[in-house]
């Protein structure tokens, strides 16, 4: 018997080496956006995203002064590092006008997670196994679930919003038995950029 045991545990510890997660991002290219700036706002931006920050257009004034952290008395202000910045306040000051603009960041980040076991007992809690994510588009997914002799077992081109719905642990109604699987996600963000993960699951009955 620790003969099998021991023989079962080698299996599994080269199972669950091999399935070491992989990430293959598509990484957008740089992208300058540029906003006038006439009031207070929040900037929304993903990845590899930058500002060009204009607060002469529309408020023709003597001064301006950019701080917080950044100091700069150009009307125009370049942010290359948004995700370094909470916010950066301008003051702009006419002959009759002194204001004050805070614009603040908030970076838009497509996150993907992935469950490391699942038990499905047909009890109404954690049937289902399925990645859970945000900022996704839903006709660029596809997943697929390999078992430790890398049969595909599953697959799926529909997104699920929530673990409600996925594998069910389950081959042709026949339950799977415990153990260590494969899952190879592939899926789109809402700019159009693709990324494929790849990593393991266990199941637990």
């Amino acid at each position: 018997m620790k003969y099998i045991l021991l023989g079962l545990s080698i299996i599994s510890l080269i199972f669950v080496t091999s399935c070491k997660k992989e990430i293959d991002n598509e990484i957008p290219p740089a992208e300058a956006i540029h906003v006038k700036i006439t009031k207070d706002t929040t900037l929304n931006f993903y990845q590899n995203q930058y500002f060009i920050l204009d607060a002469g257009t529309g408020n023709p004034a003597s001064t301006y002064n950019w701080e917080n952290p950044v100091n700069s008395s150009s009307p125009v202000l370049t942010i290359y590092n948004p995700a370094e910045l909470s916010t950066i306040v301008v003051n702009i000051t006419t002959d009759t006008v002194n204001v004050y603009y805070i614009i603040s960041f908030n970076y838009l980040s497509t996150t993907m997670y992935y469950p490391n076991s699942f038990s499905p007992n047909c009890v109404g809690i954690d049937d289902f196994w399925a990645p859970v994510g945000r900022d996704i588009n839903s006709n660029g997914f596809s997943l697929n679930i390999y078992d430790p002799n890398e049969n595909l077992i599953f697959e799926t081109n529909n997104w699920y919003a929530d673990r409600t719905e996925g594998w069910n642990g389950a081959i042709n109604i026949q339950p799977c038995p415990v153990g260590y699987y494969y899952y190879v996600c592939k899926y789109q963000d809402l700019r159009g950029y693709r990324h494929k993960d790849s990593g393991m699951l266990m199941l637990i009955r």
